[in-house]
């Protein structure tokens, strides 16, 4: 399944990232890990069709 990642806040404001993953809490995971890397505050995480 395809996801996109929003980041707010931080140096990365807005910046969206789309990945792969096979379940929610696989993307889940993924996305806190990109947040903690990227310093940001909160994340939106959609699943693309």
């Amino acid at each position: 399944m395809k996801w996109a990642l929003t980041l707010h806040g931080g140096d990365h404001h807005g910046t969206t990232i789309v990945f792969e993953a096979e379940t929610a809490d696989e993307a889940r995971r993924l996305a806190v890990q990109e947040m903690r890397r990227k310093d940001a505050r909160v994340f939106e995480l959609e699943k693309l069709e």
